[in-house]
């Protein structure tokens, strides 16, 4: 998706997700960006950071974006807020 209608994919999501009716209280989303530009309109619970095909780490989604614009797809350290999952 081009940055330019990123803002209005990620209001549109969380106002999806926002909806909660009491025949569905509890609304989900999987959102899997490249980017994580995503994360400046959605309200993220948890991220998953997947290396070659395997999920390796898990924590929160902001901590995880951060760590991949600094030092690329790669495992953080364990001393970081991320669950290793391998």
């Amino acid at each position: 998706m081009d940055l330019e209608h990123i803002a209005a994919v990620g209001k549109a999501i969380e106002r999806l997700l926002g909806a909660d009716t009491p025949a569905d209280p509890h609304r989900t989303a999987l959102v899997i960006t490249h980017t994580g530009f995503i994360l400046d309109y959605v309200q993220a619970d948890v991220g998953h950071l997947m290396i070659d095909g395997r999920i390796v780490g898990a924590g929160d989604p902001r901590t995880l974006f951060r760590h991949i614009k600094a030092h690329g797809y790669s495992l953080p350290p364990a001393d970081a807020d991320v669950q290793q999952v391998i």
